[in-house]
């Protein structure tokens, strides 16, 4: 190739790979809600009388059109199938949720509130991120009372600092959850082929009038 079309190349090339080098990274974060079935799970436990959902400013219902970033992602890309598959089938607990979204990493004060609903859970789960991945859950679960003979309303509210590629599980008297939260790898693109164009002179051959070019070498970080 010409010398000075590499050279060319080269300088109209971004500073490294921009998707890499981004200064957000993004997660796929898999969310696995369920509740204990026995009739007395949670009896034993003093609740708060305060169960107002918290009012979260930056509540996004996701779906599969990226909204802010946070999108929805297929079924097919749950890991954790299996697990809630496993727990059904004991008879011991019920899904009240199961989902899995890509978001943006981002610090608590931006990052959004991902609202939930299903199975008489309401509420939103918000993952932020500093030095760890931190996740807060602020739910409301409405479950009825064999005691009382009516509906009552139990608050889950809970807070977990994480790693990625780990899997935790959050207890709770009445709400069990299970998350995994993986660091999503945007795929590098292709750079394009270049040919060396007739008539420009291939790089190595013998040029009297262009000497060698000097080059500084990149410190190694």
């Amino acid at each position: 190739m010409n010398r000075l079309l590499l050279i060319l190349l080269l300088l109209s090339m971004p500073l490294g790979n921009p998707l890499a080098q981004s200064a957000t990274p993004f997660f796929d974060i898999e969310l696995l809600l369920f509740e204990r079935t026995s009739p007395n799970a949670g009896n034993s436990e003093a609740w708060s009388s305060d169960t107002r959902i918290p009012f979260q400013p930056n509540v996004v219902r996701i779906q599969s059109e990226s909204v802010a970033g946070y999108r929805l992602l297929p079924e097919n890309h749950r890991q954790l199938s299996p697990d809630a598959y496993t727990l059904e089938r004991s008879g011991r607990f019920k899904t009240l949720a199961h989902l899995n979204w890509r978001q943006p990493g981002l610090s608590k004060s931006r990052a959004k509130a991902v609202y939930i609903s299903g199975g008489g859970l309401e509420g939103t789960v918000t993952i932020s991120l500093s030095r760890f991945l931190h996740v807060d859950f602020d739910m409301l679960l409405n479950r009825f009372s064999p005691q009382r003979g009516e509906y009552k309303t139990y608050a889950f509210n809970e807070h977990r600092k994480m790693r990625s590629g780990e899997l935790h599980y959050v207890d709770h008297p009445l709400i069990g959850a299970l998350i995994k939260i993986e660091r999503y790898d945007q795929p590098t693109p292709d750079l394009p082929d270049t040919e060396p164009q007739e008539g420009m002179q291939e790089m190595g051959s013998e040029n009297t009038n262009n000497p060698p070019l000097e080059t500084e070498e990149t410190p190694s970080d």
